[in-house]
């Protein structure tokens, strides 16, 4: 548990990101330049677990399998994006927050949990 409360991420909902691409493509002088996408936000994902779990109102309990730790210092601590260039030079403003998001995802979920296969672990 340890290592989750250090770990961060900076999450961006898929359909932000993919306007966020749209934008860049129009933007001609962006030709060949790196654009960070994100949102300048980090949450750890000991938080991420937690705002999950009371999205869905329910008790979650962390749980880990051998095969699925990564090897020691093979983990990026922490990831944020600097989206200072993307916000300078294209009008691309996020419009779903984390937890929009998650809801958005949660009730496709919920939708299509059909399509869902918990016992196969992709890498």
């Amino acid at each position: 548990m340890k290592v989750l409360v250090q770990i961060t991420r900076d999450l961006t909902y898929v359909k932000d990101t993919a306007q966020a691409f749209v934008e860049i493509l129009k933007a001609d002088h962006l030709l060949g330049e790196i654009a960070n996408v994100g949102m300048k936000e980090e949450i750890s994902i000991i938080d991420l677990v937690r705002l999950i779990s009371d999205l869905l109102d329910a008790d979650i309990e962390i749980i880990s399998e051998e095969e699925r730790i990564r090897p020691e210092k093979s983990e990026v601590e922490r990831l944020v994006c600097d989206n200072t260039k993307i916000f300078q030079k294209t009008s691309w403003r996020p419009s779903y927050s984390l937890e929009k998001g998650l809801r958005e995802t949660i009730d496709w979920l919920n939708q299509n949990i059909q399509l869902y296969k918990p016992e196969i672990y992709n890498v």
